[in-house]
């Protein structure tokens, strides 16, 4: 169960920082006011910031289950990755060499820390 968490986790860090930059990629036509910081953001970043507030949530009961020496790296190094993943196939920026050998050794990383 508490890797199911770590995956719903994931999914909703990875979909929250993208709608983020999805809707501030846009004009502001039909936005939201934030009443306590005075911003307008688009409906998608708003959206956005609600998925990365339940990923926020879930990463305080993950850090509670987890040995956070292990489980953070690991993490932090999957949703690099599928970020990297979402912005070359849905958003379509650039992927440069640079970025594909920062996610080998993030892989490579991830392989020695769960090497028993």
């Amino acid at each position: 169960m508490k890797y199911i968490l770590c995956g719903v986790y994931v999914v909703f860090s990875v979909l929250g920082l993208t709608l983020i930059k999805v809707g501030g990629s846009q004009e502001i036509n039909s936005h939201l006011e934030i009443p306590i910081v005075n911003i307008a953001v688009s409906i998608w970043s708003f959206v956005g910031i609600i998925c990365y507030a339940i990923s926020f949530l879930l990463y305080l009961i993950v850090i509670s289950k987890f040995n956070l020496g292990f489980i953070i790296p690991i993490l932090g190094g999957v949703i690099n990755i599928m970020i990297l993943i979402v912005a070359y196939f849905i958003l379509k920026e650039a992927l440069t060499f640079h970025m594909l050998l920062g996610a080998v050794i993030i892989v490579i990383g991830i392989v020695i820390m769960n090497i028993s």
